[in-house]
């Protein structure tokens, strides 16, 4: 009973050939990783140590975004069917735990093996069941709390950094029993605290669904406006945010909120300030440090702004409303409003690189290194979100009606793409930032040729075509 159930919970979140394309993949990406790190065993150590900060970090944030936002597999099928039916809330809460242990321990598995550390990617699927049962725990939580605890377990992942063995991310610097044994530990706990959970999961959902929303206190004047000029306005007015990041999983843990664009430049700001005095603190301990700190965060910036904004951007569209007023020209300016927030939010950054770039001689490898990527968060930065808005749209149209109502869940082949489109603009991050100036410039000019040619009438048009057929509008 108990595995046919599960096994109905994964196929309902994850078709076939979905599954099957995530696990073939998982095995490639692990294997890659395995081999990378153990060919890379023989390199210079000062190469070594740049690899394990990097590793580290990966494995810290792809954990941090995972326990934030992905939330416990509730669909609103299940509760429209699963929760109704005369099941033991045991048995279903079982059920439901180890389908979202499946599609984690796969995920921290593939994001895993980018971390190119061997030990990591050997534990990933310890810290997969962890996240699973992370997942559950901080079900029903404050927000606040929520973020007590990840903040409490980044910083627990990060100690490692310095020389701390008794961390789960330590196996990179080579505490292997170490930080096997404090792993599984923290797993253990964790899985009980969740398993004692389970018999009464719906009454946590519903304590979550059950929350009042706020007032809006500002009002904006838009008149008079041309459409475009309207859009724009309320973009650099508000910024919308979801809570529903994950690619592959459904989840009842969604949260929308719309924060002032000023206070998101704030925090952007305080990162930047953060980033900045990391970089100048580290420049005297090696260029290969200091130069893998750098690649890192402007990864990550392009990265967390691209997909924040692009899943944000189109799930909390009325397009219902307004597509039926602007026509298909209401995609292209969905994607040049969500590009203009990008620029906004990373600007911040493109500051702080110029200014180390001038301290530190932009002729030196450091300085070049900062200047380029003050290209990067100014130009490639907000092209990327337009172009990956444009592929979510035609990969994986999530639309978030309610809290309880989304549409477009279900992962197939096609959402797979918009997971491995974000591997493209990687690679261009990295030749924008390792490459001459002039590689630079002609990686920006085609990024932003592919996005005058997605946005163009043809293939906007089709896209909102798309859009309809699969349900979106």
């Amino acid at each position: 009973m108990l595995g046919k159930l599960v096994w109905f919970v994964v196929i309902t979140r994850v078709s076939k050939v979905g599954l099957a394309i995530l696990v073939s993949l998982t095995a490639v990406m692990v294997a890659l990783g395995v081999l990378g790190a153990l060919q890379g065993s023989s390199t210079a150590y000062q190469v070594q140590q740049s690899a394990r900060v990097y590793a580290v970090g990966y494995l810290t944030f792809a954990y941090a975004l995972l326990a934030s936002v992905a939330g416990f597999v509730v669909l609103k099928a299940d509760l429209d069917y699963l929760f109704t039916l005369p099941l033991d809330r045991k048995t279903l809460g079982t059920a439901l735990y180890l389908a979202n242990l499946v599609l984690y321990s796969l995920l921290i598995a593939y994001m895993t093996s980018f971390s190119f550390s061997a030990g990591l990617s050997v534990i990933s699927p310890i810290l997969g069941l962890s996240l699973a049962s992370l997942s559950v725990v901080l079900a029903g939580m404050k927000l606040w709390v929520r973020g007590l605890v990840v903040a409490g377990v980044v910083a627990w992942f990060l100690s490692a950094l310095l020389g701390f063995p008794y961390s789960p991310a330590s196996i990179a610097y080579g505490h292997v029993g170490e930080s096997l044994g404090v792993t599984l530990g923290y797993t253990a706990v964790l899985t009980y605290l969740a398993v004692r959970r389970l018999g009464h999961y719906d009454q946590l959902l519903m304590r979550t669904l059950s929350r009042s929303s706020g007032e809006v206190k500002d009002v904006l004047t838009f008149s008079p406006s041309s459409p475009l000029t309207t859009f724009l306005k309320l973009k650099l007015a508000y910024l919308a945010l979801t809570g529903r990041f994950g690619f592959y999983s459904g989840s009842g843990e969604y949260r929308s909120a719309t924060v002032k664009i000023s206070t998101a430049v704030l925090f952007s700001s305080a990162l930047a300030v953060v980033y900045s005095a990391i970089v100048f603190a580290l420049k005297g301990s090696g260029e290969q440090l200091t130069e893998a700190v750098v690649m890192s965060a402007h990864i990550y910036v392009l990265a967390v702004t691209a997909l924040s904004l692009t899943m944000s951007g189109l799930m909390v569209e009325r397009a219902w409303l307004l597509f039926p007023t602007f026509g298909h020209k209401f995609l292209r300016y969905v994607a040049l409003g969500t590009a203009l927030q990008a620029l906004v939010l990373a600007s911040p950054f493109a500051v702080a690189d110029l200014v180390l770039s001038t301290l530190l001689g932009p002729s030196t490898q450091l300085g070049s290194l900062l200047l380029k990527g003050a290209i990067s968060n100014a130009a490639l930065t907000p092209l990327v979100t337009a172009l990956s808005l444009y592929v979510l749209a035609v990969t994986l149209p999530v639309q978030l009606r309610d809290e309880v109502n989304p549409v477009n869940i279900e992962v197939g082949g096609r959402s797979f793409l918009f997971g491995m489109w974000f591997m493209i603009p990687t690679v261009a991050a990295i030749a924008v930032l390792l490459g001459p100036l002039y590689v630079s410039a002609i990686v920006t000019a085609v990024t932003a040729v592919l996005v005058a040619v997605v946005l163009s009438d043809r293939m906007v048009a089709k896209a909102v075509k798309d859009m309809v057929e699969r349900g979106y509008v």
